[in-house]
């Protein structure tokens, strides 16, 4: 079992860019990766950071989070 719960949710590359703001839980992430590929899936995990599962290349990008 995981230490703590988290949330992954999945997205299309095709409507997601670097800036866009999500809203998940009640928090606003930023997307600030510089490295998004077209027609690729991604994970979204609500902590800190997006996981590109396509490539195996794929660097982890920090994700800033706010309280509404």
């Amino acid at each position: 079992m995981l230490e703590y719960p988290f949330y992954i949710v999945r997205f299309s590359l095709l409507s997601v860019s670097v800036g866009k703001s999500i809203y998940l839980e009640n928090r606003r992430y930023i997307l600030s990766c510089a490295d998004i590929f077209k027609k690729s899936l991604i994970y979204f995990e609500m902590r800190r950071y997006i996981r590109k599962i396509a490539d195996k290349n794929f660097n982890y990008c920090s994700v800033p989070h706010t309280s509404m």
